[in-house]
């Protein structure tokens, strides 16, 4: 078993017993405090639930965690199988309260000593059926520390799920004669899916593995259906963990980044949609003018009708005879128009659901960002109050960014009124609609084109320049008072501490914040 860094020695003399072609397979296990995770990484290893001596401590203080560390071993899968590498993490939610600390400790040991994972096996209770609001900010803290792409290894591990005889026959007779009441596998794997999607928005189709480390009891070993079921659900993560590619844990910097990615996306859609609607209006208002043309010819044929006498009533009767024949044409370019003016709404309307639900998520992530930054303001007074300065401007931004998507909001309602007249305009053509009809045509080539375009605004960001890099600001055991330069934002924040004065020094990067393709 290794503990933070100092486990490189004992790795490397356990690397050095497989052969130099072979990859260890490496699955981190992580979960809430009081999940079952030492258990179940012991068990993988093939030890007893009731073991003595255990390679990773197992207690039972209620909601205090007995691993403060992370820590690793390596060993033969369920002990007569391939080697492989299982990391052991501290529970979240601990009612220690000093989760920043152990999440500080895990993503170093993570980053710098595991450096890469087949699998993240996210381990959850199965007697509890809901999500709690603990769990799902354990969730919101993962997906900020690891990135997005940490779903595509991630798997739902659950415990305390038994298949003893009787409940398995429980459960089965429950789903057989009472289907509104059955909860076996596929009913919790659904549920907790549900959940998810719903409050995290995952597009991955995450697998579930239900492992009861206490199939491997004393008195359960001799049990055929625990046995049987274990041997199953034991292999089904094996294959996962061997066929997944690896995981490299990220950086600070680089979750950073990625949210900068996102942002960008989200600007150059913005600033395109913007363009695209300003083009439409402007093609809306030429065809108001030549309408305009049109009836005017048209009072132009009525006046010469009425000077005619006779000849007028032949000639209303020729204009009448022509709407009639035309109305059909008028109704169905009525109706293509809606129709098109509908889908561009439509896709308008999609367009701006999305660029919420990434707002939400981004605020949800620089909201996480900003919760392990305030743990650090217990450190320095004068700290804080920058630091929280620093965060209202991003929050300023953010409403920026609610604007903006109001005022586009406005511009799709405005766009709704223009087709309302537009709609009254059109019962009034008359022969002039012939050569209007090429106009048309143009319309609905510059709407595909708008369609086109639109599902490319992909691609604008919020870029950092001109950065700043400060040395150490302050000495040990005096105080800290810093503050960016004018204008600038504050990324990034480094420090290292002097356990003989209990104390650190900072140093901090600032930059300005540019809106660029």
């Amino acid at each position: 078993m290794y503990k933070g860094s100092a486990a490189s020695f004992f790795l490397s003399i356990l690397l050095s017993q497989t052969s130099p072609s072979q990859t260890l397979t490496k699955v981190v296990i992580i979960g809430p405090t009081g999940s079952g995770k030492s258990s179940l990484a012991n068990v993988l290893l093939g030890e007893s639930p009731l073991c003595k001596n255990c390679t990773f401590p197992v207690c039972s203080q209620g909601m205090h965690s007995c691993t403060k560390e992370t820590t690793m071993a390596t060993r033969p899968w369920l002990g007569e199988n391939d080697l492989f590498t299982v990391v052991d993490t501290p529970g979240f939610a601990d009612s220690d309260n000093d989760d920043s600390e152990l999440v500080d400790e895990m993503m170093t040991v993570l980053n710098k000593d595991v450096g890469s994972a087949n699998l993240i096996l996210l381990v959850i209770k199965g007697t509890e059926t809901r999500l709690s609001r603990d769990l799902q900010q354990m969730i919101r803290e993962m997906r900020a520390l690891f990135g997005e792409n940490m779903w595509k290894n991630l798997v739902i591990g659950v415990s305390f799920w038994s298949f003893k005889s009787d409940l398995v026959n429980y459960r089965k007779n429950t789903c057989q004669w009472s289907p509104e009441n059955c909860k076996n596998e596929e009913w919790f794997e659904k549920s907790m899916k549900d959940i998810l999607q719903d409050k995290f928005h995952i597009k991955q189709d995450l697998p579930f593995v239900f492992l009861d480390s206490w199939a491997k009891h004393p008195m359960n070993i001799n049990d055929e259906e625990q046995k049987q079921r274990f041997d199953e659900e034991s292999k089904k993560l094996w294959l996962l963990a061997k066929e997944a590619k690896p995981f490299n844990f990220m950086t600070v910097n680089d979750v950073l980044e990625e949210n900068h990615v996102i942002k960008k996306r989200n600007a150059e859609l913005e600033d395109m949609i913007t363009n695209d609607i300003g083009e439409l209006k402007k093609a809306f208002e030429e065809n108001n003018s030549n309408f305009d043309q049109i009836l005017s010819r048209l009072q132009i044929l009525t006046d010469k009708s009425k000077e005619n006498g006779d000849k007028s009533n032949q000639l209303q009767e020729m204009i009448t005879q022509f709407k009639t024949s035309t109305s059909s044409s008028i109704k169905q370019v009525q109706e293509n128009v809606q129709l098109n003016i509908e889908k561009i709404q439509t896709k308008v309307s999609s367009e701006e659901n999305r660029i919420f639900k990434e707002v939400s998520q981004l605020e949800e992530g620089f909201k996480d960002i900003a919760q392990n930054l305030a743990e650090l303001t217990k450190e320095s007074h004068s700290f804080q109050k920058s630091l929280s300065t620093e965060i209202q401007e991003r929050r300023n931004l953010n409403s920026v960014f609610r604007k903006d998507i109001s005022s586009n909001t406005k511009e799709v309602a405005s766009l709704r009124s223009k087709s309302a007249v537009l709609d009254k305009d059109l019962s009034f053509l008359n022969k002039g609609l012939t050569g209007q009809m090429t106009e048309q045509d143009r319309l609905k080539s510059s709407v595909a084109g708008l369609t086109q375009d639109v599902s490319k605004l992909r691609n604008r960001v919020l870029t950092r320049k001109n950065c700043q890099s400060t040395s150490w600001v302050n000495d040990f055991d005096n105080h800290l008072n810093y503050k960016c330069p004018a204008n600038k934002v504050l990324v990034r924040a480094e420090s290292y501490h002097n356990n003989k004065t209990e104390d650190r020094r900072w140093k901090f990067e600032c930059c300005d914040l540019v809106l660029s393709f």
